[in-house]
């Protein structure tokens, strides 16, 4: 079995985009995901902490957008989403190594 190729498994063509742009755009997508969970459970955990009604006003106008998703889905929900969606890209990274070891 010959050693693997890296570079030219990662710039393998899957219907005309690079593999690598695929597996970094699936790790990007996933990394703000997780961002976007951990944001909305800050802003769930500020907005409890929050006495002043007129802070509280502030705050809730500022991230309207952000409150609304909050109160949508769980920011769990959106962590666990977004670690699936990393694992999801590393496991096809890893199989698609492996199979260019049996291919060589």
């Amino acid at each position: 079995m010959e050693k693997v190729n890296l570079k030219s498994l990662l710039n393998k063509k899957v219907r005309g985009v690079n593999l690598a742009t695929l597996l970094l755009a699936g790790i990007l997508f996933g990394l703000v995901t997780i961002s976007l969970g951990i944001t909305t459970y800050v802003v769930e955990k500020l907005q409890a902490n929050i006495n002043s009604t007129e802070a509280q006003d502030i705050f809730s106008q500022g991230l309207s957008g952000l409150k609304a998703f909050a109160t949508f889905l769980s920011p769990i929900a959106y962590t666990v989403a977004g670690a699936i969606m990393m694992s999801i890209m590393i496991a096809v990274y890893l199989i698609m190594r492996k199979q260019s070891e049996y291919t060589q």
